[in-house]
């Protein structure tokens, strides 16, 4: 009768005559059932859309658009950032006199009250451009250099009103509002995209945009430097001289601007913005305020035929 040690030797035989040479020769992990299949066919990839400087020109002068939404727009582009990145973004990150910053954390978006590494895990230290400086003393001042740059509206709702204040402000690109099986619409995100397609369209090297703009993927920015090939003729000044409307009235947003811009990040249109507005400063006892925005919404109403 055979014993066990012999049974589980003639077992061994069977298993080893069926493996595969490679495997009796180097054996190693268990080889997966699905190691050479390939996944499901995601489709093709989708062009990403990015602001010219003429778009963007026309969206920081437009006074339809709050200031607090110009300004937004203006620190997305400028710096680059990913939009948790923005929120998380303090004062005490910047060195305005030195015309440095570092991101070095970014919103977690599983606990909103929680802040993390960026994507990279690494902190990162780069160049303002200089047109952005002016903007960020006026800021700085306004808040003391304390707190949180700026104050982020949802982020569900951030693509959706950038594409309504672009339209608002006579930005009418047909690719900017459409998404197809080949095309995707602007979104918030692609103000970063923006600001390496600017880079790339005014000379920087490939390794100053990477480690601006914290990407690790040699792959992405070679696709950033072909588009850049192709858009240069006739592109604009990139990151242009900003308007003096956007720094306000010595540093200070009118009466206007301030309770826009208070209604407006519930999600509201420009005009229904303006309407609570009145209601707000009203409630408030704001008279000087209600005056303002009551002729606002009236002159508004006119030009748009409302």
């Amino acid at each position: 009768m055979e014993d066990r040690g012999q049974h589980m030797g003639r077992h061994h035989e069977d298993v080893q005559g069926r493996l595969s040479v490679e495997e009796r020769v180097a054996p190693g992990p268990p080889r997966q059932p699905c190691a050479d299949v390939e996944g499901p066919d995601r489709g093709p990839d989708k062009s990403k859309c990015f602001l010219y400087p003429s778009e963007f020109t026309k969206l920081v002068n437009s006074d339809a658009v709050p200031l607090g939404w110009r300004r937004l727009v203006t620190l997305a582009l400028y710096l680059g950032l990913r939009a948790g990145e923005l929120e998380a973004l303090e004062w005490g990150d910047i060195d305005i006199e030195h015309a440095k910053i570092t991101v070095h954390r970014a919103i977690d978006r599983n606990h909103p009250a929680r802040t993390k590494p960026p994507k990279s895990d690494a902190p990162r230290t780069f160049r303002v451009e200089s047109s952005l400086v002016p903007l960020l003393r006026v800021m700085h001042a306004a808040a003391g250099g304390v707190g949180r740059v700026v104050r982020m509206p949802r982020h569900r709702d951030l693509a959706e009103k950038l594409r309504e204040w672009l339209k608002a402000a006579g930005v009418t690109r047909h690719e900017l509002f459409i998404s197809d099986a080949t095309r995707i619409n602007l979104r918030f995100h692609d103000l970063r995209a923006s600001a390496v397609t600017w880079m790339a369209v005014r000379g920087d090297s490939p390794a100053l945009i990477m480690n601006r703009i914290g990407h690790e993927d040699w792959g992405t920015m070679k696709k950033y430097l072909r588009v850049a090939e192709v858009v240069v003729d006739g592109f604009g000044e990139v990151f242009p001289t900003l308007p003096q409307t956007l720094l306000g009235d010595a540093g200070r947003p009118s009466a206007v601007d301030c309770e826009v811009d208070a209604a407006a990040g519930t999600g509201r249109t420009v005009e229904l913005a303006l309407a609570e507005a009145v209601r707000l400063a009203a409630s408030a006892g704001r008279w000087d305020a209600v005056v303002q925005i009551a002729g606002e919404l009236s002159r508004r109403s006119r030009v748009h035929g409302l």
